[in-house]
Order: C-alpha cells, then sequence, then structure tokens
C-alpha cells in the first residue's frame, strides 16, 4: 500500500490566509501585538506600531510592529515564520500564551508581504514571507545601524515584523480611526493596561504619536458567580458591571458593551449570548474561563497523530474559528456555555428594563398586534431563519464551480444590484472572473472583484459584480472562469417599473429550497412546489422518501394544490431528531422527482419568532425603536416621545389614547419608524452573520432600502384608517 500524503499549496497558504485576515489590516496588527506582548512573558515593555504613508494612495503602506524583547535566532525564525500547524508558541504545553492553530504572523503576509527582522545576541536576521507562502531568510552579525532603525537599544535583543500592504489587496484607516479600534479591541484591552503601546504615523514629513489606551466607562459591581459546566467538570468566573450611563449600538470586539470571553491570556470575544433589550446597553463584563484554552489544547493533542477513528463528542472539532472570530457558536461546550450563562443574564437584563407606560388606544394596540403578526413571516424569510446556511442556492461542487447569488433578481429601473459569485477555490486557482450581459438593459459595472476566501465556507471564494438596471426588461448575466471559459453560469435579471417583487414561478416538481434545516426537538413543514400544467384538475398526490437518521418524516404522502400564485404547493411535515450529516428527502408526482436535502441545528437561546410591537410614552434619545427578546419571542418598543413620532402623535391623554392617533400622517409616521426599525433589525443579523457580502457602505444602504420598500406598503394598508363619519 502507498502512502500520501497532502501537499500544501502557496494557493492553499493564500486561501487559509485570506479566511483569517479578510481585507481587515487591524486583524493583523493584533496578531503582531500579541505576539510581540506573548515575547515580554510576565515582563513589561514598550510596543511601537509604526505606519509609514506612501505620497501617493495606489503605492504600498509599511506597518511595523516592534518590541525590545527577547528576539529569536535565526534558526527559530526560521521554524516559527516558516511552519504552519506546529506547537511553536508554547501554547500547546500550557504556557500562558496564545494557541491559534500555529500560523499567527505568518497570516499577515495576506495583505502584500510581511517582513520579519530579529536582533538576538549579537546576530541580525532578516525573513520575508510573500502572499503566496514563499519567502527568503538571511543573517549576519548585528550592527548599530540595525539597532538604530529597528529602535532596539544596543545590547539588547527585539523583534520587528512589518506588513506591507498593498491597496489592491487592503485600505489602511487614518491614524485616528487605528488609534479608536486598537484602544477598544476585546482582544487588546487587558495587554494595553500592561504594555506600554505607541501607534506613529509617518506622512510626508510629518510625524504623529497616539498612545493606545484603554478606558473604560465608569461602573458599579453588578454580579459576580462561578459558573458551574457540570457536562465539562469546569467552571467560569462571570463578572457583570452596570454602566452609569447607557450606551446604544450593537455589541461587537469594539463596543464597550458586552460580556468578553477570556482565557488564561487571550480575549476570544465579545458578546451578549444572541440576548437584546434595553438593558444590554447597561452592562459589561468578562467571562473568563481557562477550560476553553484546555479543550484548545486537548483537541490539538488528540488530532496530532493518535490514530484513532474516534471522535471526543464533547470536543469534535477546534473550539475557536479559524477566522479569529471567537469560539465557534456549534461547538458543544459553547452551546452549553451559552445555555448556562443566558440563565444568569437573563434576569439581570429583566430587571434593567424600565416600567413601561404603553400608549395608544385599543384600537391602534389591535393595529400593531395585527401588524406584529404580519411582519414575523416576512422578517423571517428575510433572515432565513430554519433556511440553508447559503439561502438554498447549494455550494459551488467540481461540476457545477460557479453560483450565482441570486439566482434570479427583480429590480426597479434607475437602481443597482449586487451579484454575488460564489466559486469552488480548487477550480478558479489564481484565476480572475469574467461576466457578460445578453442585453443592453442591464449594465455591468466594471468586471467580478477577484475571488478571495469566503469569511465561513471553507475551500470557498467569493466575488462580486455590480449592475446598474437602465431598461425595463429581462437579460441573463454569466460569469465564468477566464481561464476556463466552459464553467459559467448565470443569473436572470428582470429591471421593472413595479414597487413590489414577485416569486418566480416553478417549472417543473422542486422544493421551494433545494437545502433546508429543521432544529433538533422542533417540528417545520417543508414547502413543495411545481407547474399548474402538472395538474390540469387543480390538485395532485405526491409520495415522500427520506435517507437518513437526523431527521424524522412526520407523513410520506401529500397534496400539491393550486394556489392563487399560480403554482401547485403541498407541505411536509419533518421533525429534528439529532445532530449528524444531512438527510435526503425525495419527493414523487406525475413523473417528476425533486431532491433535497436536510440539515439539523441546535436550538437557538430564543424562544419564538413571533413579534410583539409596543407604542411606549417614552423617550430614547435618538433611537425611535428597538427589537429585544422575550421568553415569547420578539419585541419592538416604539418610542412615542421621540421627537418625530411626538410631533405628529400628540400629547397621551388620561385614558391611554394619543391625541392625534387617528390622523394620516401620524399612522404614516408610525408606519415608517416601524419599518426602519426592523429594517435595521434584519440587516445587522445580515451582516452578523455574512459580514462578507456587505464590504461597503453602497451594499448596506441598497440592503437596507430593499428591506423598508419590502415592509412599507404593508405597514401603510395596515395602519390606514377610515375618515370618521
Amino acid at each position: 500500500m502507498k502512502k500520501i500524503r497532502v501537499v500544501y499549496t502557496g494557493q492553499g497558504f493564500e486561501q487559509d490566509a485570506g479566511q483569517a485576515m479578510g481585507s481587515d489590516v487591524v486583524r493583523g496588527l493584533i496578531e503582531l501585538i500579541t505576539n510581540a506582548d506573548d515575547a515580554y512573558g510576565k515582563s513589561t515593555g514598550e510596543i511601537r506600531i509604526e505606519v509609514v504613508r506612501p505620497k501617493s494612495s495606489k503605492d504600498t503602506t509599511v506597518i511595523s510592529v516592534r518590541d525590545n524583547a527577547i528576539g529569536l535566532p535565526t534558526e527559530a525564525m526560521e521554524r516559527n515564520f516558516s511552519t504552519l500547524g506546529g506547537d511553536l508558541s508554547g501554547f500547546a504545553d500550557g504556557e500562558s500564551k496564545r494557541g491559534l492553530f500555529g500560523r499567527g504572523s505568518k497570516d499577515t503576509a495576506w495583505f502584500g508581504k510581511t517582513v520579519f527582522e530579529s536582533i538576538h545576541d549579537g546576530t541580525y536576521t532578516e525573513l520575508v514571507l510573500n502572499r503566496d507562502g514563499s519567502g527568503t531568510l538571511d543573517h549576519r552579525a548585528s550592527t548599530a545601524a540595525d539597532h538604530e532603525r529597528l529602535r532596539i537599544k544596543p545590547g539588547t535583543n527585539g523583534l520587528s515584523a512589518a506588513m506591507h500592504v498593498y491597496p489592491q489587496f487592503a485600505i489602511v484607516p487614518d491614524g485616528a480611526r487605528l488609534e479608536k479600534r486598537l484602544s477598544t479591541h476585546v482582544q487588546l484591552r487587558t495587554l494595553i493596561q500592561r504594555q506600554r503601546v505607541l501607534l506613529i504615523e509617518h506622512r510626508a514629513s510629518r510625524k504623529t504619536t497616539h498612545p493606545i489606551v484603554w478606558d473604560p466607562p465608569p461602573s458599579d459591581p453588578l454580579l459576580e458567580a462561578e459558573i458551574p459546566i457540570p457536562d465539562y467538570g469546569v467552571s467560569c468566573k462571570l463578572t457583570i458591571r452596570k454602566l452609569r450611563q447607557r450606551i446604544e449600538g450593537p455589541v461587537n470586539e469594539n463596543s464597550v458593551i458586552g460580556i468578553t470571553i477570556r482565557g488564561s491570556r487571550t480575549s476570544y470575544m465579545n458578546t451578549f449570548f444572541d440576548l437584546s433589550g434595553y438593558g444590554t446597553g447597561l452592562l459589561s463584563g468578562e467571562l473568563e474561563c481557562t477550560a476553553i484554552d484546555d479543550l484548545i489544547r486537548q483537541y490539538d493533542k488528540s488530532a496530532k497523530g493518535s490514530g484513532k477513528d474516534t471522535v471526543d463528542l464533547k470536543n469534535p472539532y477546534r473550539l475557536i474559528r479559524r477566522d479569529r472570530d471567537g469560539l465557534d457558536r456549534n461547538h458543544p461546550f459553547t452551546q452549553a456555555l451559552n445555555r448556562l450563562v443566558v440563565e444568569r443574564l437573563r434576569p439581570i437584563l429583566d430587571s434593567l428594563e424600565p416600567e413601561r407606560q404603553e400608549g395608544g388606544s385599543k384600537q391602534l394596540r389591535k393595529d400593531l398586534s395585527h401588524i406584529g403578526q404580519l411582519l414575523s413571516s416576512l422578517v423571517k424569510e428575510d433572515l432565513g431563519e430554519d433556511e440553508d446556511e447559503i439561502g438554498g442556492v447549494g455550494r459551488p461542487t467540481k461540476e457545477n464551480p460557479i453560483v450565482i447569488i441570486p439566482p434570479v433578481s427583480r429590480g426597479r429601473i434607475g437602481t443597482q444590484r449586487t451579484l454575488t459569485a460564489l466559486v469552488l477555490a480548487e477550480a478558479v486557482g489564481g484565476g480572475s472572473l469574467s461576466a457578460s450581459s445578453s442585453a443592453s438593459n442591464v449594465e455591468l459595472l466594471g468586471v467580478p472583484s477577484h475571488p478571495v476566501q469566503h469569511k465561513t465556507f471553507v475551500g470557498i471564494l467569493i466575488s462580486q459584480l455590480r449592475i446598474d438596471l437602465r431598461e425595463i426588461g429581462t437579460t441573463d448575466v454569466t460569469i465564468w472562469l477566464t481561464d476556463l471559459p466552459n464553467f459559467r453560469t448565470s443569473a436572470t435579471i428582470l429591471v421593472h417599473d413595479e414597487p413590489q417583487p414577485e416569486e418566480i414561478p416553478p417549472t417543473e416538481l422542486e422544493w421551494k429550497n433545494e437545502t433546508m434545516s429543521v432544529t433538533v426537538g422542533k417540528e417545520r413543514n417543508l414547502t413543495l412546489r411545481g407547474p399548474a400544467e402538472l395538474a390540469p384538475a387543480g390538485s395532485a398526490g405526491f409520495v415522500i422518501e427520506m435517507v437518513g437518521e437526523t431527521t424524522e418524516l412526520l407523513q410520506n404522502v401529500g397534496v400539491l394544490e393550486l394556489t392563487s400564485k399560480g403554482w401547485l404547493e403541498g407541505k411536509v411535515r419533518v421533525r429534528g431528531v439529532k445532530l449528524g450529516q444531512r438527510c435526503k428527502i425525495t419527493a414523487r408526482a406525475l413523473g417528476q422527482l425533486a431532491l433535497g436535502a436536510i440539515t439539523t441545528t441546535l436550538p437557538s437561546p430564543i424562544s419564538g419568532f413571533n413579534f410583539d410591537i409596543r407604542l411606549v410614552d417614552r423617550a430614547e434619545g435618538s433611537t425611535r425603536g428597538v427589537v429585544t427578546t422575550e421568553e415569547t419571542g420578539r419585541v419592538l418598543l416604539l418610542f412615542a416621545r421621540h421627537p418625530a413620532l411626538a410631533e405628529f402623535l400628540g400629547k397621551l391623554r388620561t385614558d391611554g389614547t394619543y391625541v392625534n392617533e387617528r390622523q394620516a400622517a401620524a399612522r404614516a409616521v408610525l408606519g415608517e419608524s416601524i419599518a426602519a426599525v426592523v429594517s435595521d433589525f434584519v440587516l445587522r443579523i445580515d451582516i452578523e452573520k455574512e459580514p462578507s457580502l456587505y464590504s461597503d457602505v453602497d451594499m448596506i444602504l441598497q440592503r437596507r432600502n430593499t428591506l423598508f420598500l419590502r415592509y412599507i406598503p404593508l405597514l401603510v394598508r395596515a395602519l390606514r384608517v377610515e375618515p370618521e363619519t
């Protein structure tokens, strides 16, 4: 039997580094800064970040991170910066250092190249690592000029890592922006409290120095508790503080609000565990859990060569995400941790909810309740809840290496759209994509962007193409691999002058989504569709078969019936049983076959999806409304004292009604406000799920406008009142 070994190519290096870094140089800076901190160990010192701006924006920006710690000898430089996946930092042996896939600073070469320079015991070593993983190594006796250039004190050691950022791969933010992001980033907050970190920006003949300092807002202790995790025999320490002033905005790696999850030396993420509400703007804290480090070490050792085929179901894969965005939310430990922390957090958030004086007449409250029911189904569809992770279109395969999202797009004349191409990485190689339009009513705004590694899906690249909808009509936009023109796929673009999009009719028997999901322990309906001509009588029976053990089929027959949409639809009910491989589901009717797949997911901490809309008689600064979470589902709180609402609603009477609540202007403002709040809510979740699809402001605004135009007609109709007679 011949033994083989997987070859890790330069292309593979680029793809992995691209997944880790994206187009954000701050990620690269964090890698280099935390490595410098590790070099100091338990001692303290200075970490200098120097940004040298070019004269032209088309030229390379150089960002150096320098320490005056231990430096590295030549052999250690080669071992550390040319070996992937090794236990080189000391993390695997239990040292208080980070453990990120044995890659760390090597990924920073993704932006162009990284030059590592070290002075150790009189020897100067330079290692250049290029974007494709190639590089050079050289060493010699160090000189006084080396010490001066690298700002390493004479007679001491140190290391410098310089990212050469090519403008086609990333944009370097200005100094003030860099200072703000580094000073507040969750992975640096404790580091910059023990080390002196300076950001020096060189632009032409001007030099600006920005101290990097974490300045937490004033707060008061609220909770300190041990959280036992029985399934793992460990516990975590939860500390929560109440801010003296409420802060609005989402929770992310730079937000003051949120609970920071920490290991022994690393902060992995900042989160509210899918909880929301008024109280989230008042809380910050830490969850210290060294068990995270232990689980990472355990997995690395078990995967290193035990030779066993068994999988530890409590620790089946690496707990931290490859892209550095925190813990993998589907890991069993993360799921257990989330549930236990939510049990402690939810009562605290409930206690911080201010007393609500709900306003509006009985009829207005009834109208708002009705709107909530109508919105719930639309928002559920827009969020893709219980649907496939890539929107039901499937992933690229060897047979079909390109998938376009969306495959069919309708848009109003005079607007623009973005088509997203998912490309199988092994098919595209280092090449590019080309595109064409079958008609002149759609204009391509440039060429497809250079494919980069998808943020979530390994082995899949992502590219985007902007199109301008110029004239009414139908066009096919085709995207293909420039070097392999036979591999191509098309999307249909329908340009119209109507306000509302329409669902595309089926042309054959099909599942509404080829890939679907169901939550373990819950039931859901799957929709089967077919063209009307399949059943001239208006209905037809169908038979269902399922292969797999993770999903239970609750019925194996059903009926397709003609709907008001003009095609046939039928439902089949399934239940999630356990996590595991996908189940295949097949429908047969009238000589046709529909194939689909079902995945199972773990329950979310959020229960239900009902939308309860409440008009609350108070103001919350510039915020017109928020979406919070309660046991029964999601609640939209609309703040009636917001200036834009108060002017039209008028004063609140003693009987709880507003003076002008039946007037057309007041109803219109209510509808517009609800549509805006819901659009922002859906958009925020969209961006958190798939940030790579929202890489510029235009994409964000386009998606927001699309959502708003989808909701506003429904709201205007539902809130319309007949004139009093």
